[in-house]
């Protein structure tokens, strides 16, 4: 008998007969907790994903210009979802969507001053979290885990999955 079927862990029946199984479970848990983590309660409520993309805004806002096509490609979601989140947050006086002068087409996506006053709450909350789930793992762990992260997703966009 394999030693990885002895363990208690439970992700090592999954690890062991399919990764894809493995990644799509922990990435179900980690939205689980992370909405449990940013649970606000109120009307201007976000959920786990909406703050990661708010965070996301207003640290890379103040590099550059952010565009719904940027949210996409970090966050791995299709434009339809990325239109529903974006007009979720601008409904609740989050971002705004402004012209560019450039290209009367694009609208880059700006965080309000709404947004700005919960930028120190929301950093720390996703530093928080992102310390919690990395607790216990050394640096070298992380970035092989990264290195593994990497070539699967090389993997998935070169296949026709």
């Amino acid at each position: 008998m394999d030693e990885r079927n002895k363990s208690d862990k439970c992700y090592d029946n999954i690890r062991f007969h399919d990764i894809g199984m493995a990644i799509n479970a922990m990435s179900n848990l980690i939205k689980r907790k992370i909405n449990a983590y940013f649970d606000m309660s109120g009307p201007d409520a976000l959920t786990g994903k909406q703050n990661a993309v708010l965070g996301y805004l207003l640290n890379e806002s103040e590099k550059r210009d952010i565009f719904q096509k940027d949210i996409e490609k970090v966050f791995e979601i299709r434009g339809s979802s990325a239109t529903t989140m974006m007009q979720t947050l601008a409904d609740k006086g989050y971002i705004e969507r402004v012209p560019v002068d450039y290209d009367a087409r694009l609208k880059k996506i700006v965080p309000t001053k709404k947004a700005a006053v919960e930028q120190t709450k929301v950093r720390k909350m996703l530093d928080e979290f992102s310390d919690s789930l990395k607790e216990g793992i050394t640096k070298e762990e992380e970035d092989i885990f990264f290195k593994v992260m990497d070539k699967i997703n090389e993997n998935l966009r070169k296949k026709d999955i």
